[in-house]
């Protein structure tokens, strides 16, 4: 089941606004009054200009719950049978899983079947060989997804709740509601799409031994997998009377495609052991490393369907549209460790790695990053065992590393190259640059990072505190930057300035009770991090988002909102225009993505029109802190297991909000209907970004799991266990969406705290049984 459903949203007051329309001339004024002679306006001040906003109200209009006709709740299962023996140098493990589990959203569902084996055999005393092959199969019926407005979630937010979405023709067909909008049961019953994988996964591993302390690792693994996906939107019935847009593809749509990839590792790996005195332990390591990537991925897609035709064949000629398009890149990389320890007191490690990658140029290309990490452990020392406070601090043990890494996979395989299209030109092929410019010198992004840490023990052990503190520094960082027009391309591939990353972790892990019948412990865990963009090649660089506008800016977080904020008085009080709205803010001079400005203000204090709207940093992505807190309560056979997260001081850019209202639905129109704010607050406030800016902070019951060990019923049979499962129980938020914890880009790393049109995570229940014959 959904989380937080529809009881934040306004769904129940029998009245409804007019649609938010201006009519800035008199004359379409009268034209509108011609038309409906009860018709009335109010007079609306926004961002310098008198708007007439319609004020009719209209009484006794139902509103429905659209939530109920596109959620649901699904049910699965998970089974899996493995087995294991062997004899002598032979051992053997074969296993079968089938999981198939229904979505929250009506129509969706996902089913997989699994095989596994691995045989393992030992050639003579020094050579062990082991090989593994896995298979998978699976199929999901899925619903569309993201920026798009047939999904089932963005279809709903668009519209406004006061159409019967149930209703139908003489045929049975779905009928039109307002506008160019779908029906939201149109993405359940009228859209399909697909998706099939067959993926085998396979690996061989030679062990050899040949000399005391001597150890050499060969494995060569190859993951492939063949993709096809479907699409199909059955032309609209109600297509004449809904005036629907091209981009919902009135006439229909079906596309396909097939990705077909191979992914291929391989790793040697020598090791080294020796005592060099009884004081002295030495462990040295050389590996080698290749990755190599292959896809290719073919589509094709048409609109403007045949009747009952549902593949590509039944599109219009003239909608046909096919491509094609390849991915290949190797990475590769050589090291060398090794780890010189002083009995169990003190250890130093030194490494060194040289990578490289097909994705960057050759003069590039080869990186290399060097580590150095070392421990002591203080309690091992003499005066320590002999000391009186050892019996209540057990150990403390200290530690301190530096490393440096790289990101060789950070950019497209083709990014630093001019790319060009076929495009028809008078009946001849020609070639059409794209508007990405080349840059053959871009650089792998690289970090460089001071840890250090301690470790301690208390109370024999019952009581573990762990601290880390860490600072990293990130220099070429890689975006795809967004250029003027007049540089002859709309954006780069470049490095682009540094960033750093300071936090804290803290680790506690208590045993409070421990009896042979009872037990209890726990684990709390801190995190904090600081995140700053410490330099950029401009001012600012925008990152491509479906909603928002999150940026990086020098001197902020990564990925931070900005935008339009509220205007503000010297105490921080919001300034009212004269109906009593919020306003945006005004500035007399600002930078590029600066934040600081003055403010333009009038005689009267109010914010000065004349001038353009003022950016701020309106939201922060950037949690202050994370934590959790883990507790395990066992007596005799029963076990009690509960999960806590905590994400706190997070700002979510809510855009679903903000639509909502302005279709006439949601908390602000509910409180316009019921007097609580002035009419037209909404259409005051609209286009002020800070107005969608939520406070994402939650803490999660995130899992709650309840086993039992049963005796010993069957002589052949052991260990059958039975749990009970909950996940993602309850949250505790102020959030008015969904769920706070969400975010639309999906995972790149630079787009958080996003809601547009995002599924919530689901609440689960689970009933799962174990047994060993």
């Amino acid at each position: 089941m959904p989380v937080n459903l529809y009881n934040k949203t306004f769904g129940n007051t029998q009245q409804r606004l007019f649609p938010i329309q201006t009519f800035p001339s008199d004359a379409s004024q009268q034209a509108a009054i011609a038309l409906n002679p009860a018709t009335t306006f109010i007079d609306i001040f926004r961002d310098g200009t008198v708007n007439k906003l319609l004020s009719n109200v209209v009484d006794n209009v139902p509103r429905y719950n659209y939530f109920d006709q596109i959620f649901r709740t699904g049910y699965g299962t998970d089974d899996a049978i493995s087995i294991s023996g062997g004899r002598d140098n032979t051992q053997y493990y074969v296993s079968f899983g089938y999981l198939k589990n229904e979505g929250i959203i009506k129509g969706t569902d996902f089913t997989r079947y699994n095989l596994r084996a691995r045989i393992d055999q030992r050639l003579t005393n020094w050579i062990k060989l082991s090989a593994g092959l896995s298979y998978v199969n699976s199929f999901a019926n899925e619903k569309a997804n993201g920026n798009v407005f047939y999904s089932p979630m963005n279809s709903v937010t668009i519209l406004n709740n006061i159409y019967d979405i149930t209703r139908r023709d003489a045929s049975g067909n779905l009928q039109a509601v307002e506008g160019p909008r779908v029906n939201p049961l149109s993405t359940i019953e009228d859209m399909r799409f697909t998706q099939s994988v067959n993926r085998t996964i396979s690996d061989i591993q030679l062990n050899l031994t040949p000399l005391k302390g001597l150890s050499v690792d060969y494995i060569l693994g190859v993951d492939t997998y063949g993709q096809v996906g479907q699409n199909y939107i059955r032309p609209y019935p109600y297509v004449a009377q809904a005036s629907l847009g091209a981009n919902l593809y009135p006439g229909g749509f079906s596309a396909t495609g097939n990705n077909t990839v191979l992914q291929l590792n391989s790793d040697l790996n020598v090791s080294y052991e020796r005592q060099l005195t009884s004081q002295f332990k030495l462990n040295a390591v050389a590996g080698y490393n290749y990755q190599f990537f292959r896809s290719d991925y073919s589509t094709s897609q048409g609109q403007n369907l045949a009747p009952f035709i549902e593949t590509v064949r039944g599109a219009a000629s003239t909608t046909v549209l096919a491509d094609y398009s390849l991915d290949r890149y190797n990475l590769s990389g050589y090291f060398v460790q090794a780890t010189l320890g002083y009995q169990n007191l003190a250890f130093l490690t030194g490494a060194i790695r040289r990578d490289q990658s097909s994705k960057f140029s050759p003069s590039v290309t080869n990186q290399f990053y060097p580590k150095v990490s070392g421990s002591f452990v203080v309690s091992d020392l003499g005066f320590w065992k002999n000391a009186t406070f050892n019996k209540a601090v057990n150990s403390l043990k200290l530690r301190l590393s530096y490393g440096e890494a790289g990101n060789l996979s950070g950019v497209g395989s083709y990014s630093r190259f001019y790319q060009f299209s076929p495009v028809a030109y008078l009946g001849k092929n020609t070639l059409l640059p794209g508007s990405q410019l080349a840059n053959p010198l871009v650089r792998p992004e690289r970090m460089a990072e001071l840890e250090g840490g301690v470790d301690v023990s208390f109370l024999n052990n019952r009581i573990g505190l762990g601290v880390t503190g860490y600072n990293q520094q990130i220099k070429d960082l890689v975006v795809n930057r967004v250029l003027a027009p007049s540089s002859g391309g709309s954006s780069i591939v470049n490095n682009v300035g540094t960033m750093e990353n300071k936090g804290l972790e803290i680790v506690l892990d208590v045993v409070p009770v421990k009896t042979k019948d009872f037990s209890w412990d726990f684990t709390a865990i801190f995190n904090r991090n600081r995140n700053k963009v410490l330099s950029l090649g401009s001012p600012a660089i925008s990152i491509p988002s479906p909603a928002g506008a999150p940026y990086l800016l020098q001197g902020q977080p990564a990925s931070v909102f900005y935008g339009t904020g509220y205007a503000r008085d010297d105490s921080g009080n919001l300034i009212l225009t004269s109906n009593g709205f919020p306003q945006s803010e005004r500035a007399k001079s600002q930078a590029v993505g600066s934040t600081a400005f003055e403010k333009a203000r009038t005689p009267e204090g109010q914010p000065d029109t004349k001038f353009p709207t003022a950016n701020i940093v309106i939201a922060n992505p950037n949690p202050k802190w994370t934590g959790s807190f883990t507790t395990n309560l066992s007596y005799k056979a029963l076990t009690l297991h509960v999960l806590i997260d905590m994400v706190q001081g997070v700002d979510v850019f809510n855009a679903d909000r903000r639509t909502r209202q302005g279709v006439g639905m949601g908390d602000y129109v509910e409180k316009e209907l019921r007097g609580e704010i002035p009419r037209g607050y909404i259409f005051g406030i609209y286009n002020t970004e800070e107005w969608r800016v939520e406070s994402g902070s939650y803490t999660k019951l995130r899992e709650v799991s309840l086993s039992y060990t049963l005796p010993k019923l069957i002589k052949s049979v052991s260990g059958i266990n039975v749990s009970l499962i909950g996940r993602n129980l309850y949250s505790w938020d102020t959030y008015t969406g969904f769920d706070p914890e969400t975010n639309a880009g999906g995972t790149n790393d630079l787009l958080r705290g996003l809601d547009f049109g995002n599924v919530p995570i689901p609440r689960t229940y689970q009933v799962k049984l174990s047994a060993t014959f």
